[in-house]
């Protein structure tokens, strides 16, 4: 079953649909002789990969991903199988059916929950699109988009395996969303979507929030830098950077995207939610370890965690623009006791104005340790620094906290430093950055 699987996705990605339509039918047929839930979810994600020409067929691949979907609801995969539903409606033309759970399936926590809310969502997209909702079908677009791994450039020469399914899947959806949708594409069409939303006098506070961002982010790529400042700033409720703050200070108020105080009622799908709480982090520029920080906002990197699906794995670029002898780092992590002591967790990578790269590998147990690890011996003799210590807001967890420096010494410091990158390795933890200084 799992052979004819990988053979249907790889007919479906190489466009060869009478192949893809003739291994389905076997899968099928399978599926309906044995009666196992999984089998089910797998023939019918396998039909729905393309548009259906077979009624029977499309029936078939229907009543499998309904029987699948409703066994399987207290397993930690059942994302997946409402995102094989919604698939199995959407091609039925069941378009109302459709929206309730890929609406479901795009904001779900789940294994693999970049693919699966991106599948999701790019066909939500399209129901949207196919019911005359064009600000909706967008909106699910783009969120997917963000979500989603880029396409390799020689795509011709992927192979098929479990552990890349539901990205074929999903780069396949992007392609069908992306034809479909073509005349949406636009950036100015896509700021008009946000900025409807946005002035709806009956959205929540929480719902403006994320749309805030979402068009912050779409203000960056169109260039209009003041702008998205403006929108982050708003839906992370993070104060304006100081007009006298130092010039070491790097202004990241582009790139914030969760603030030092955790709210009461934040849930994970809010773009204000972290699970950090540093309350007592003094705000604006202060001196720690020696450094002056511009401190007001977090960026957080995503983790292999479930719960941390909606931050970046990278964030760039960190507009630099200096020359300096050395950069420093206030940043600490989340679950640093999920891995050990010399675990890279990320990286920065600088870029400088002659096109050189240098790169500062981010080392649990040298440059950062877990926010409520009490440095030891062994951590302080390897160069650990603690900028900053005070008690967590959490109210579950009443501790210290810390906050941790690096300094990385420049060894090009004629050359300017143009921008940086902010690089997660996906491990277990989970890092996070308050605030970046240069030193002349």
């Amino acid at each position: 079953m799992l052979k004819w699987y990988d053979d249907a996705m790889l007919r479906a990605w190489k466009g060869e649909d009478s192949d893809h339509l003739s291994i389905c039918r076997k899968i099928l047929r399978f599926a309906e002789s044995f009666g196992d839930p999984d089998d089910a979810e797998r023939a019918a994600r396998a039909y729905c990969l393309r548009p259906s020409s077979d009624q029977r067929l499309m029936e078939s691949a229907v009543a499998l991903a309904r029987t699948a979907a409703a066994l399987r609801e207290e397993r930690d995969e059942w994302p997946c199988y409402l995102m094989t539903l919604g698939m199995a409606e959407y091609r039925s033309g069941n378009y109302k059916a459709a929206d309730r759970v890929l609406t479901a399936a795009e904001n779900a926590v789940a294994w693999d929950s970049e693919n699966v809310n991106a599948i999701a969502g790019f066909l939500h997209a399209m129901s949207c699109f196919r019911q005359g909702m064009e600000d909706d079908a967008l909106l699910s677009f783009m969120r997917a988009e963000e979500k989603m791994m880029p396409i390799p450039a020689d795509e011709k020469s992927l192979t098929v395996g479990e552990r890349n399914q539901h990205q074929l899947t999903a780069w396949l959806a992007w392609k069908e969303a992306s034809s479909l949708l073509q005349s949406l594409l636009n950036p100015a069409r896509k700021y008009q979507a946000y900025t409807a939303r946005i002035q709806l006098a009956e959205m929540s506070p929480e719902n403006r929030a994320n749309f805030l961002f979402d068009r912050s982010r779409l203000l960056g790529k169109m260039g209009r830098f003041d702008e998205a400042v403006t929108d982050n700033l708003r839906a992370l409720d993070i104060e304006s950077r100081a007009p006298d703050a130092d010039e070491n200070t790097i202004d990241l108020s582009l790139h914030f995207n969760a603030r030092l105080v955790r709210k009461l009622g934040e849930s994970s799908n809010d773009v204000l939610f972290n699970s950090v709480d540093l309350a007592s982090v003094p705000v604006g520029i202060h001196r720690l370890a020696e450094t002056n920080f511009d401190c007001r906002g977090l960026v957080l990197l995503s983790n292999t965690g479930f719960h941390y699906h909606r931050f970046p794995k990278q964030v760039s670029p960190i507009k630099i623009q200096k020359h300096c002898r050395h950069v420093h780092f206030l940043h600490a992590c989340i679950s640093g006791d999920s891995v050990p002591n010399g675990t890279e967790l990320g990286k920065y990578r600088f870029h400088f104005a002659d096109n050189q790269i240098q790169e500062l590998p981010i080392i649990l147990g040298r440059d950062v340790l877990d926010l409520y690890a009490e440095p030891s011996e062994e951590a302080r003799a390897n160069g650990i620094v603690v900028a900053w210590q005070g008690k967590s807001g959490n109210s579950y967890r009443q501790e210290n906290v810390h906050l941790f420096k690096t300094a990385w010494k420049n060894p090009w410091e004629e050359t300017m430093i143009d921008s940086v990158e902010y690089i997660s390795n996906k491990t277990w933890a989970q890092p996070f950055l308050v605030a970046i200084t240069v030193q002349r």
